[in-house]
């Protein structure tokens, strides 16, 4: 969205802390920005208790994590191609979630896993703070280490190699293509899915403790007959399962989550890694240029994207992230003490929602999607003149691969605002590193993708060359 009139280069200069930085596509809040939303939510863990902030929990599988860094994780931890916003059937989405939660909570492999991380994204966490702390905006600072940072991830998720951090594909990477559940519609249901779930085990929790419900057997083996410490026990549970799913809300949140049709492009577009890679550019765009958004109580806003949740101006949109997340901790403590559960119309009010393209606000003007999902025909349209941000005119017979190639011609696949990447077609394309990773990944005709300078990245070509005997190096 660019900044209208005279304000056009302070805001730009200000708010847009992308600005001017190119570099690799993480489809997501940074982990940091996570930990520090979900950190700042006040837990209730009896009923007399004011509430207190990341307090720290004891999985199942003995792992010990807080508040905030469960919010962080199910960018880690979930089976690929297991998004419980596959299904619309509650019972099964449920299913999914508990896989995904279960991951990190119940696998007993989840705490060497978590041990290769954690350390990377300490790295992140201490960088991202220590700008907040000298006053800088963090958005920069993370652009600078964006590129080492997913790469440390994808090898200590099982990816990579002497050649490349970014291939083979690890479980990071992978999961960061099938990542459903943190964009649109999709982000809300499986919001809901987890919250839903969190509420009844609260509930449960209270139930136990007032003599209402017995508990089970194993509760019995593992608590004796003391029934405060089994409710106590569900509750805790009750609250790792709203932290993992307030996740999605996080998402939700962001420019580039919103309007984004992640899934339709990846599910219609051939191949699938296309349609996610373009899915991906049209968070790209959003997150670089932010949304003019509304929700259901007629309330308008800014809603700035990925690594814009410390920046000066996000901090309406942070403030209202920051009431949701609160809200959805104090339904779950409801539930526990009332008995009651909340409704999802309690909160879809609040949630942001794209307003039309043209539409004025604050100085900025929104601009049209480069794809558009119209559910009614079930078609995906795109931007004709794909670099005019105000091109009104839509197409809905493009092909994925020429589009994929367009893009790239002109460096819009990277997270760089538009106004630097609007140049004439390139002799070769500028693709993202990731994206050179997973294309590798699913071709068949590697070999082309390199000689057609589609796929430029020295270590991935080399990792070619040593995987392909004869080929000369």
């Amino acid at each position: 969205m660019k900044p209208g009139h005279a304000l056009t280069l302070t805001l730009a200069i200000i708010c847009l802390g992308l600005t001017g930085l190119a570099t690799d596509f993480s489809p997501q809040f940074s982990t940091t920005e996570h930990i520090y939303g979900g950190a700042e939510v006040k837990v209730k863990l009896d009923r007399e208790s004011s509430g207190v902030k990341n307090p720290v929990f004891t999985l199942k599988n003995g792992l010990k994590v807080s508040y905030g860094q469960l919010v962080a994780m199910p960018d880690f931890f979930g089976e690929v191609g297991n998004s419980a916003s596959d299904t619309r059937d509650p019972a099964k989405a449920e299913q999914r979630f508990k896989q995904n939660y279960g991951a990190l909570a119940v696998s007993p492999d989840a705490i060497k896993y978590f041990n290769k991380i954690w350390p990377i994204i300490q790295d992140e966490y201490d960088q991202i703070t220590d700008a907040i702390e000298k006053g800088q905006n963090p958005a920069y600072t993370y652009q600078k280490i964006v590129s080492d940072i997913d790469g440390r991830l994808n090898k200590a998720t099982g990816g990579g190699s002497i050649f490349t951090k970014m291939y083979p594909l690890g479980q990071y990477l992978k999961l960061a293509v099938n990542c459903f559940d943190h964009f649109g519609e999709d982000a809300i249901f499986a919001y809901h899915t987890g919250h839903n779930l969190a509420m009844k085990e609260a509930k449960l929790a209270g139930d136990i403790e007032l003599g209402n419900v017995a508990p089970s057997q194993e509760d019995m083996q593992k608590f004796g007959s003391d029934l405060k410490k089994i409710a106590r026990h569900h509750l805790e549970y009750a609250y790792t399962l709203n932290a993992f799913c307030c996740h999605y809300m996080m998402d939700r949140f962001a420019g580039g989550h919103i309007r984004a049709p992640f899934r339709q492009l990846s599910e219609t577009v051939f191949t699938k890694d296309i349609g996610a890679c373009l899915g991906k550019y049209a968070h790209n765009e959003d997150c670089c240029d932010n949304l003019i958004v509304k929700n259901q109580l007629g309330e308008t806003w800014i809603s700035y994207g990925d690594q814009e949740y410390f920046s000066p101006c996000n901090q309406e949109n942070r403030t209202r992230l920051a009431t949701m997340l609160q809200l959805s901790a104090d339904e779950v403590f409801a539930a526990y003490s009332t008995g009651k559960i909340a409704s999802p119309d309690t909160t879809d009010k609040y949630f942001p929602y794209a307003v039309a393209p043209m539409t004025e606000f604050a100085g900025f003007k929104q601009i049209y999607p480069m794809f558009r999902y119209d559910k009614a025909s079930n078609t995906i349209y795109r931007r004709d003149d794909i670099a005019n941000q105000y091109d009104s005119k839509e197409k809905s017979n493009w092909w994925g691969w020429s589009t994929f190639l367009l893009i790239n011609s002109k460096g819009m696949g990277k997270n760089v605002p538009p106004v630097f990447s609007l140049a004439a077609e390139k002799t070769q394309y500028d693709v993202p590193v990731d994206d050179q990773a997973l294309l590798y990944d699913s071709s068949k005709n590697k070999q082309q993708l390199i000689d057609e300078g589609i796929i430029t990245d020295p270590g991935i070509i080399q990792y070619h060359q040593n995987q392909t005997p004869g080929l000369s190096k």
